[in-house]
């Protein structure tokens, strides 16, 4: 029960930082994506995907991600990355992920935060 308080703990302090980030662009959307979103013990970091609003790249994407920049929660790296093509993944059904799943490699990706 220990563990699962301190994964509770730790992902607020992660939501926590997301939330500051949101309340300066609320136009970008942010997902625990990767080994930590699969419940991996022991996991490197504590990936972040980011959907811009836009997929046309502009130097906003830098200033959001500078947010994150040498950002540690329990010692654990934040690795944020901008991903317009996230909403797509998250769009699709069963089958289309099934045709596709060979073809690319997609991150697991676990909640909006």
């Amino acid at each position: 029960m220990e563990e699962k308080h301190l994964r509770s703990t730790i992902l607020t302090e992660v939501r926590m930082l997301v939330h500051h980030v949101k309340n300066k662009y609320p136009n970008y959307k942010f997902y625990l994506i990767g080994s930590c979103a699969m419940r991996t013990p022991n996991f490197n970091d504590y990936d972040i995907g980011i959907l811009p609003p836009t997929s046309k790249y502009n130097k906003e994407w830098s200033y959001v991600l500078k947010n994150f920049d040498n950002k540690k929660i329990n010692g654990k790296k934040i690795d944020a990355q901008i991903m317009p093509s996230i909403d797509k993944l998250i769009n699709l059904n069963a089958k289309e992920l099934n045709e596709i799943k060979n073809n690319i490699h997609f991150p697991y990706i676990s909640e909006e935060l």
